[in-house]
């Protein structure tokens, strides 16, 4: 029987539920964790029975026993993380948004290459067995030729006038990826290309508005409201708006349509 793979965990906020699936995972042993708060990082690993808790990333990286490392931190300071856990010899699973922009990711890509490590962004929804069925329902024709997708998602985030938690600063502020579509639409704009077979894409038109700004102090908001069109190698396209404030909702958390179109269907 092959030994387990043992992993690491930077940042125990989000990566609080990545430690309990190593924990539960038969293949996988949640080794160890970092986090600079001591206490959430103790009570993560107590709860999920970590074997070693660390403060600095970078002792983390040093666990020789380490085979794979989360990366769970914010995006403003994740780039340098990944880029080290890969440069240590570690595989690599990196939370959305991956970067603060296209640039920032092409480099983590190009590293894990020369490090020839496996590197996955958090996408998880492209792993559920439902998407995964589809997607072989559409790569075996049962829909005809696709060519587009349309993807609708609205959710209620916030309201307006919304005093940001200390900590949260960065989903606001423009540049560090926060915003409609980094911060949840990202999900299903994944799911939408990977169940069309992950087309490679060609041009792309945006509009992004910030109508409802926070009370954040900061020069530029991040948007609340995108809308995109995307076009592919082979003429196909994906279509998606998004939006976190919805000012007229009060009860509605959320509002999601996303299909798949073919010559002969859809999905």
């Amino acid at each position: 029987m092959p030994e387990k793979i043992k992993i690491g965990v930077v940042g125990c906020g989000v990566g609080r539920s990545w430690v309990s699936g190593a924990a539960l995972c038969e293949d996988t042993i949640a080794w160890a964790v970092a986090d600079l708060d001591q206490k959430l990082a103790r009570q993560v690993a107590e709860e999920s029975g970590v074997h070693r808790v660390y403060r600095d990333y970078q002792e983390l990286l040093e666990d020789d026993e380490i085979d794979a490392v989360g990366i769970a931190t914010t995006p403003d300071i994740r780039k340098p993380m990944v880029i080290d856990a890969l440069n240590a010899g570690k595989h690599v699973l990196v939370q959305k948004p991956h970067g603060c922009n296209a640039g920032e990711v092409k480099e983590i890509n190009l590293i894990a290459a020369k490090c020839r490590k496996t590197l996955v962004y958090s996408y998880f929804m492209r792993h559920q067995e439902e998407n995964r069925k589809n997607r072989l329902i559409i790569s075996d024709g049962k829909i005809g030729r696709v060519y587009h997708a349309r993807v609708h998602y609205h959710f209620r985030e916030r309201g307006i006038d919304y005093n940001v938690p200390l900590g949260r600063e960065w989903l606001y502020r423009w540049g560090q990826k926060g915003g409609a579509l980094g911060q949840h639409g990202s999900h299903y704009l994944d799911l939408a290309w990977f169940l069309m077979g992950c087309p490679q894409p060609e041009w792309a038109y945006a509009i992004s508005h910030s109508a409802f700004p926070t009370n954040l102090d900061t020069d530029r908001h991040s948007e609340d409201y995108l809308s995109f069109l995307v076009g592919f190698v082979g003429g196909m396209t994906i279509q998606m708006d998004t939006s976190a404030v919805i000012p007229t909702w009060e009860d509605c958390a959320w509002d999601l349509s996303l299909r798949v179109l073919g010559t002969r269907g859809y999905s």
